[in-house]
């Protein structure tokens, strides 16, 4: 097979295989005589087809920011440390890829297969992985910071230190996965599949204003602590959906025999459907304003079992 025609440090031949048509590899399109080319889909895959399939390709740190590569096969590739920053790989194929401290910041990742890869410490922030399958896959130390993981699959997956601050996981599974000292602060958990999934030993503050209306909870490990005073939900305004999340507080904590912290998520759940009550008559939340006259009294007869009833 053909190397490249450039040189490392000046004088040492360069032995890579990976070439474009101008006979030199990536690395050194800047020693071409006509000029440097740059990655395409189409020079993708013609390295691919020449190597005889992707796993036999090595892609460390190559520099592809931007590329359009849609319902690429690129499973088991090794992208070691490669720049992927807002690339387009909508329903590409990286099952067992090696993404390990790969940038892919801002990149479109929704319908991939990325079940079983390695994303090691990758930067993925602000990312589209939408209806993805990570199942399996070691997202230890990675950075998703803000992106969409919603109806993504992770199942299995290690999420060891991962940084899902902000992160949507609406609709995700996160059945068997591995969360220890994980950050999912100010995350959307809305309708995700927590079922017996061990959340206690996430960050300090890992769980503070995440939204958990509808979130499939049974044994799922976690305390009262972790919440904090208020939920994600309650934290919004959104009165109905606050209620929801704290009913199915109450039956996690009752089904784990925690029946004091059953008993907070029950109050808690009394107090939103009062406000609830209290907004769908007088339009405004009996708490929003320290400057508003409220008829406590009136409020507190709608909420008889509680007894006094004080904001929470």
């Amino acid at each position: 097979m053909d190397i490249c025609k450039g040189y490392q440090y000046g004088t040492t031949p360069c032995e890579s295989t990976i070439l474009f048509e101008n006979g030199y590899c990536y690395r050194h399109q800047d020693q071409a005589p006509g000029g440097m080319l740059e990655w395409t889909p189409e020079r993708l895959k013609a390295v691919i087809a020449a190597h005889g399939g992707p796993e036999r390709v090595n892609l460390a740190d190559v520099d592809l920011p931007g590329l359009h590569l849609y319902r690429f096969g690129l499973q088991r590739v090794c992208l070691v440390s490669a720049n992927l920053k807002g690339a387009y790989l909508r329903s590409v194929n990286l099952q067992q890829a090696n993404l390990a401290h790969t940038q892919l910041d801002g990149a479109d990742l929704a319908d991939v297969d990325l079940q079983g890869a390695d994303m090691l410490s990758s930067s993925m922030r602000s990312c589209k992985i939408t209806f993805s399958n990570l199942a399996d896959a070691l997202l230890a130390d990675a950075d998703l910071q803000g992106s969409t993981l919603s109806n993504t699959k992770l199942q299995g997956a290690e999420l060891v230190d991962a940084k899902l601050q902000g992160a949507n996981l609406s609709h995700a599974n996160l059945q068997d996965t591995d969360l220890t000292h994980a950050n999912l602060q100010g995350a959307d958990l809305r309708y995700a599949d927590l079922r017996e999934v061990d959340l206690r030993d996430l960050r300090e503050g890992g769980l503070l204003d995440t939204r958990w209306c509808h979130a499939r909870l049974d044994r799922t490990l976690l305390s009262k602590r972790q919440l904090g005073r208020k939920i994600g939900d309650e934290q919004a305004g959104e009165y109905r959906e606050a209620r929801d999340a704290y009913l199915a507080l109450k039956q996690n904590f009752e089904d784990l025999g925690d029946y004091d912290v059953s008993s907070w998520a029950y109050i808690k759940e009394r107090r939103r459907y009062c406000q609830m009550l209290w907004i769908s008559f007088h339009g405004v939340c009996p708490w929003s304003s320290h400057s508003q006259r409220i008829d406590y009294a009136a409020f507190k007869t709608s909420c008889s079992p509680l007894g006094k009833l004080t904001p929470a």
